[in-house]
């Protein structure tokens, strides 16, 4: 294609896979039949959804749509033939418009962060679906309330855009589900988004937020961080309960210097590789992508989780600047021989010993029990800086929510009236303190019902 190669570069459309030069063929007939001089985002959208990939199937529930409901209000709005997808050959003449090559760029970008091979239609369905000229599209397409948030639909420009990103990462985001066995709870082994929350979205936590702004400086200016101070190649240490902010002080770090956020549970990855060993699970059963299944294809527990911690840096690295989260570090203690323990420790401080300050890397290790962690992981360039969460939900006196008597920090159940004073996330299975007005898991952010 004439025009898009000129702006994006042969390699770039060598990148593109023939299904998406079929969405491209499609949006073009669309333009040509509507009698468009070019193809707008709308039409590229619209190009993907009937050519109704099954990729684009799966990302489209995955926020709540329904492809063929989506196909058929499309095909009944525009008239669309019913021999679209079929007849004559991409048009390298045929202009795509700057935003239209805009949502390409994005597409590509998507392609690279998940770490597909080709760029394939649901990369551009994201590309297309973020891009504000394609909001009043949508919102005509899902005439039913309720499908999308109503921010989303109704924010325009680029407060569409930033809402459609927070759906798009909250929804459609690339992580490695391990569900365990014994009737234990699932938990995230591994994922990879590009958070779009900042510290003004988080309520408190002043003085972890002050703290965690060098590392924001040094993701965003690197080498305007001090060197002499000895944390210039940013290590920090998040203590505090898994009930707290954790998780999105780390996702608001990204946020605010607009980088990806990688996360590695070392405790999900120490209990499924100890539900391995003992049969409690077997890899096949294990949703994992197909490079992870090569690095856990075979070998002891000590080997596979060297890979693992490897394969987690090398990506980190890849896409740097960046930040990477590893939750809950302390659970290393949990494997079962001193030899298992010591190798995978070693593991990470090689990795962290390999990172340099350009491209720049934060990785920020998240505990509840510092006190247990080896003292080589703390000295500097590694985790040296530490900041500290106050449990102040689960440490404040709080009415109960059934009788009203003041209950006491710790309580599980109100000794008055026997209520349960705490909830359990549904999504990631920890604690919650019964609060009222409280919308949002601590832990993982997802909405509690």
């Amino acid at each position: 294609m004439t025009t898009a190669t000129t702006r994006i570069g042969t390699q770039g459309l060598d990148q593109l896979a023939p299904s998406i030069h079929e969405a491209l063929r499609i949006a073009q007939q669309e333009a040509v039949r509507l009698q468009f001089r070019e193809v707008p985002p709308e039409l590229l959208l619209l190009g993907v959804i009937m050519q109704g990939h099954d990729g684009v199937s799966k990302v489209l529930s995955d926020l709540g749509i329904n492809l063929q409901t989506m196909r058929a209000q499309a095909a009944q709005i525009f008239n669309i033939p019913r021999d679209t997808g079929a007849g004559s050959p991409l048009n390298g003449d045929f202009p795509l418009s700057e935003d239209a090559l805009n949502c390409i760029d994005q597409a590509i970008y998507f392609a690279v962060s998940m770490h597909a091979p080709l760029t394939l239609p649901e990369h551009l369905l994201l590309g297309t679906l973020r891009h504000q000229r394609t909001q009043p599209f949508l919102a005509l397409l899902l005439p039913a309330e309720g499908v999308i948030p109503a921010p989303v639909i109704e924010s325009t420009g680029q407060n569409y855009k930033s809402a459609m990103d927070q759906l798009i990462h909250s929804r459609v985001r690339e992580q490695t589900v391990v569900h365990f066995g014994n009737g234990r709870y699932r938990q995230i082994l591994r994922g990879f988004e590009r958070p779009t929350q900042l510290f003004t979205d988080i309520i408190g936590e002043d003085a972890a937020k002050r703290a965690m702004q060098e590392a924001v400086n040094f993701l965003r200016i690197p080498r305007m961080v001090r060197r002499e101070k000895k944390n210039y190649l940013c290590g920090m240490l998040l203590v505090g309960s898994p009930r707290r902010h954790r998780t999105p002080l780390v996702k608001a770090v990204a946020g605010e210097a607009v980088v990806p956020l990688f996360t590695l549970s070392i405790s999900a990855l120490v209990g499924m590789l100890s539900d391995i060993a003992q049969d409690i699970t077997q890899l096949e059963d294990v949703d994992l992508s197909e490079d992870e299944r090569t690095l856990l294809a075979d070998g002891s527990v000590v080997q596979r989780g060297r890979r693992i911690i490897e394969y987690i840096f090398d990506q980190a690295r890849k896409t740097s600047p960046c930040v990477l989260l590893l939750d809950n570090i302390d659970a290393i203690d949990q494997l079962s021989t001193e030899e298992e323990r010591q190798q995978w420790l070693h593991q990470l401080l090689v990795e962290m010993d390999r990172r340099d300050y350009h491209p720049s890397m934060v990785v920020i290790a998240a505990t509840q029990h510092p006190d247990g962690l080896d003292l080589a992981l703390l000295h500097p360039a590694r985790f040296e800086q530490r900041v500290v969460l106050e449990d102040s939900a689960f440490t404040q006196t709080r009415p109960c929510p059934s009788c009203k008597h003041t209950t006491q920090p710790g309580w599980k159940h109100c000794m008055y009236c026997g209520t349960f004073l705490v909830k359990v996330c549904p999504h990631c299975n920890v604690l919650l303190p019964e609060i009222d007005g409280a919308h949002f898991c601590f832990e993982c952010g997802s909405p509690l019902k």
